[in-house]
């Protein structure tokens, strides 16, 4: 990537056959981390030992395992930030069900999504494998032929049914043969939701994915089944197209109208208000007591822009300072669990990777044969987080900041993880640096052990959309 950006493209494809084609675990990596790629536990030792250890103090005031056999409600919101969460335009509150939802859940303001090529696709992937998105194309495509160890494998283990809603059609980024190769026990998708209330380019609208998908957990729940339920929101979804009276929440300003500000800001209050529906609709059903409810961003909604331009100038007042790269990969989480009625506020680095884990925790799963990449969010250990996909290869975050790789350690740039403000980093920083290479290996060498599906056929309807 180096050669490509100081000599050339050409220049780069004539050097590929002198470039070094080094294994990703060489023997004395093996050796020093005394790892076994047979062996799960032994893969777990090596990612808790580059990471700098599992131990330390636990910061939950439920116990391990206290939520066991509670159903879980995973939703994957569309281009949701995090500057949105409590923000004002005016007189305009941009996300007041999420805000309310805050103040009885766990929030960890300072999550940071961990996409690659599969935008949404790969925010699915990482949450439900704690594994690292990948920087050549949409995981999706790239690993639908692998029996993969998942969240779905992991419920389905423990007697629960795992399923999963979007309204899109199910061939879009070949969701079809990944989630095969997740283990989902179903999926929902634009056959079962229909064609009503199309709002956007991709199918129905967030009003019709909650009416549809509420009766369908009421009667899991009915029948004494268990469930893992994900739902994949559709209508903030780019490029936010300005919405209809009827789809309109808020009233923002004159010189919002014709922004791509403003009509993602309006995009994401609507999606807050069928959101807040659905949250009330399980609060009436009775399975708000029953569930761990789980809501996050997937990945960024704005992109980069023209700097004289007045959407930037309209992003810069909703987000009250200038925008960089760390507002671009933040993304808000919220954790509620039943019982709770007071939020707490965990101020230390999130990513995506983190969730597996964290259920885990919550519900007491037996996760000791899945090897995982992210941490335990109610257990306060050191953050190191390999970033690819959508920032430079050799980027990172830690508990401290996100730092953006250049040509070398010295050239880089960061940002403070918690404020997105300009922040330094330090010699102490470069072990980080150095074991996020080492976990991407690893990570990718434990990828390409995984055994193959016995019946993978590859999906003829698939479509794999490309990045503009």
């Amino acid at each position: 990537m180096l050669v490509a950006r100081e000599r050339g493209l050409l220049a780069y494809q004539a050097s590929q056959p002198f470039m070094p084609n080094e294994p990703l675990i060489t023997e004395a990596m093996a050796e020093e981390l005394g790892l076994d790629m047979a062996d799960s536990a032994s893969i777990q030792n090596a990612i808790y030992t580059l990471k700098g250890g599992s131990e330390g103090e636990r910061i939950a005031d439920f116990e391990l395992g206290a939520f066991q056999g509670m159903n879980v409600i995973m939703i994957q919101f569309e281009s949701l930030q995090e500057f949105v969460i409590g923000s004002r335009v005016e007189s305009s509150v941009v996300t007041p069900n999420f805000n309310a939802l805050i103040d009885e859940s766990w929030y960890f303001p300072n999550t940071y999504s961990q996409i690659g090529r599969g935008n949404t696709s790969d925010a699915e992937f990482v949450t439900n494998t704690s594994l690292y998105a990948s920087s050549m194309g949409a995981c999706s495509e790239l690993y639908d032929h692998l029996e993969i160890p998942s969240m779905p494998r992991l419920f389905s283990a423990a007697g629960y049914d795992a399923v999963t809603f979007h309204t899109n059609e199910v061939g879009f980024w070949n969701r079809r043969s990944m989630y095969k190769a997740l283990g989902w026990t179903r999926y929902y998708d634009q056959e079962f939701f229909g064609a009503d209330d199309i709002l956007g380019r991709f199918g129905s609208s967030d009003r019709v994915l909650y009416d549809k998908t509420l009766p369908e957990l009421i009667r899991m729940d009915s029948e004494g089944t268990n469930f893992y339920a994900q739902i994949i929101t559709l209508t903030s979804h780019h490029p936010f197209e300005e919405l209809d009276e009827n789809h309109t929440v808020i009233n923002l300003p004159e010189r919002f109208d014709g922004t791509m500000t403003g009509n993602y800001l309006s995009s994401v209050a609507y999606a807050d208000r069928e959101m807040g529906r659905f949250l009330d609709g399980l609060k009436e059903s009775g399975l708000w007591d029953k569930s761990i409810v789980i809501v996050y961003g997937d990945h960024n909604g704005l992109r980069e822009m023209d700097p004289e331009g007045a959407d930037l100038e309209a992003l810069r007042e909703a987000l009250g300072r200038d925008y960089n790269l760390a507002h671009r990969t933040n993304i808000p989480l919220a954790i509620h669990v039943p019982g709770q009625t007071e939020g707490v506020i965990v101020d230390a680095t999130a990513v995506q990777g983190d969730f597996m884990p964290s259920i885990g925790d919550m519900l007491g799963l037996d996760m000791t044969s899945t090897p995982m990449f992210g941490r335990d969010l109610f257990v306060d250990t050191h953050v190191v987080v390999p970033m690819r996909g959508r920032l430079p290869l050799g980027s990172f975050l830690n508990d401290r900041i996100l730092y953006v790789a250049d040509y070398s350690y010295v050239d880089g740039s960061a940002f403070a993880a918690s404020g997105q403000n300009e922040a330094r980093f330090f010699q102490v920083d470069e072990r980080d640096f150095e074991n996020g290479h080492l976990l991407l290996n690893l990570n990718d060498a434990y990828l390409e052990s995984l055994p193959g599906l016995s019946d993978y056929a590859p999906d003829p309807d698939s479509e794999i959309p490309t990045r503009k």
